[in-house]
């Protein structure tokens, strides 16, 4: 994963790419789940090449596939203690941000809400004394929201006191799953605390792993 420090690359890009290459080099084989007008599977088995999977997950998956194919690490009542978070999560495991726009005419009016997250893949858990001690280094990419621009992917570092299980159906994956319930992965936006420019974004999840490996 520092590979992809300097990169201009899309934050679920990062995510996916490195799932592809994860499996590639293992000989492992692949499906994806996507949902338009119903759920469907996509088999790595079925591209004609590795570099044609590749373009085509980046083409038609982002953000919200990334948590579609996504399980919460369980149990999150568990993860109290630094050697809790080593022992349970580890690289390539994710944490998914909700995050809203600010409003583009004036900054310090509430924005809209993306409709999808900021994607984190995890590449170490950096385990204090204490949980507040404890932190996740992650790979962050990026994209210019205004033009859609990739910027460059840095590393960055952040307290796993951040991180919190979603309660009740708030969840901004809506589609339905087995039994009509809804993958509960990040928090709604709430519109009682608006955000604006200036301030932090507003919830985030995690951690997560991918499904096929959970």
């Amino acid at each position: 994963m520092p590979t992809y420090q300097g990169q201009r690359i899309d934050c679920a890009d990062v995510a996916l790419d490195n799932l592809l290459n994860y499996a590639k080099d293992r000989g492992l084989r692949l499906t994806f789940k996507v949902y338009n007008r119903g759920w469907r599977y996509v088999d790595s088995a079925g591209f004609r090449s590795f570099d044609h999977m590749k373009r085509w997950v980046k083409t038609y998956l982002g953000a919200q596939n990334v948590t579609d194919n996504c399980k919460l690490i369980k149990p999150l009542a568990g993860l109290t203690t630094p050697q809790a978070w080593a022992e349970k999560v580890k690289p390539g495991d994710l944490v998914m941000w909700s995050y809203n726009k600010p409003n583009r005419s004036d900054a310090q009016k509430a924005g809209r809400p993306t409709a999808v997250g900021h994607t984190q893949p995890v590449m170490e858990v950096m385990a204090g004394g204490t949980l507040s001690s404890t932190r996740l280094k992650v790979m962050n990419g990026d994209v210019q929201l205004s033009t859609g621009e990739p910027l460059p992917a840095r590393a960055s570092t952040m307290s796993v006191s951040y991180l919190r299980p979603v309660e009740g159906r708030h969840s901004l994956s809506n589609y339905p799953q087995h039994g009509n319930t809804l993958f509960k992965v990040m928090e709604k936006y709430n519109w009682n605390d608006p955000r604006t420019a200036q301030d932090p974004a507003q919830g985030t999840q995690g951690p997560l792993r991918w499904g096929i490996f959970n």
